[in-house]
């Protein structure tokens, strides 16, 4: 029997039986499974032509909390086969959401000159960043990293919660954590002061024109060289703009706080009249 007629031969075996003429290796594929630190997870072998299933994968033993205020977690998978199906050995890997809160700027306001109303947390500004990992890939080959960043600010809350409580039972100090939504966690914390006697040179226990008169005074010596008699803490109380100087602006400030308290019934603090 010549070569030829083999190959008739066999050719016909094949169409009847419809058997496909292959070896055991085209028969399955190993799929290695990449941690987010392209560590190899496990290997699975899957039969060739399947579709690739990897609902099986404990992905949650991915979770990791680096430092209390990051969170990462399990986002999707990246390099897997076209339409699901494996033909080839792969290696596929778990990509990352990584959410992170950080505190950029603390308040502005530390100092208080009334122990009462809320905490100004103007100047606070705090984030969260979002880092998404896609199937994307770069130029290089890398998976492209999304990033998100949002202002939650405006969602933190303090403890304590107001002056009132901070400066309770004659307190001239308190320490502020302040929390950012949903966390048990404080992503700050720092010192505020009470100051009592703002503009009040007298010690009598109200702000008045002659309070802008002592203060006119003592600019009027200071400033030819004369000896001003203030104490430390007249000093402080006259210094209503806190730049270190006492001049014409800190008396002008305290006239003009006079002139307010005098056409109204409501309370005014130093505090809500200076950040107008």
């Amino acid at each position: 029997m010549n070569k030829k007629t083999i190959a008739c031969l066999l050719a016909g075996f094949i169409a009847v039986s419809g058997v496909p003429f292959s070896t055991s290796a085209e028969d399955t594929h190993n799929v290695v499974i990449i941690d987010f630190n392209g560590l190899v997870m496990q290997t699975i072998t899957v039969p060739h032509g399947s579709v690739l299933d990897l609902s099986g994968i404990d992905t949650s033993s991915l979770n990791q909390h680096p430092d209390i205020y990051t969170q990462i977690a399990f986002n999707e998978w990246g390099n897997l086969p076209e339409s699901g199906i494996v033909t080839e050995d792969i290696a596929v890997y778990a990509l990352f959401r990584k959410m992170t809160i950080a505190c950029e700027t603390f308040p502005d306001k530390t100092e208080y000159y009334s122990n009462t109303g809320n905490i100004n947390l103007n100047g606070l500004k705090v984030t969260i960043t979002d880092y998404v990992q896609t199937p994307e890939k770069d130029k290089n080959g890398a998976f492209i990293v999304r990033e998100e960043v949002t202002n939650i600010e405006s969602k933190c809350t303090t403890v304590p919660a107001t002056l009132d409580e901070a400066f309770a039972d004659g307190k001239t100090s308190a320490s502020v954590d302040v929390y950012p939504i949903n966390s048990d966690l404080p992503i700050i914390s720092y010192d505020i002061t009470y100051f009592r006697g703002l503009g009040d040179i007298d010690n009598n226990g109200l702000v008045e024109s002659t309070d802008a008169s002592s203060i006119l005074t003592y600019y009027s010596y200071s400033s030819v060289g004369g000896d001003a008699q203030f104490s430390e803490h007249q000093k402080q109380c006259a210094d209503v703009n806190r730049d270190n100087v006492i001049d014409s602006i800190d008396a002008s400030a305290v006239l003009a706080y006079y002139s307010a308290l005098s056409i109204t019934t409501d309370y005014i603090s130093w505090d809500d009249f200076l950040s107008r």
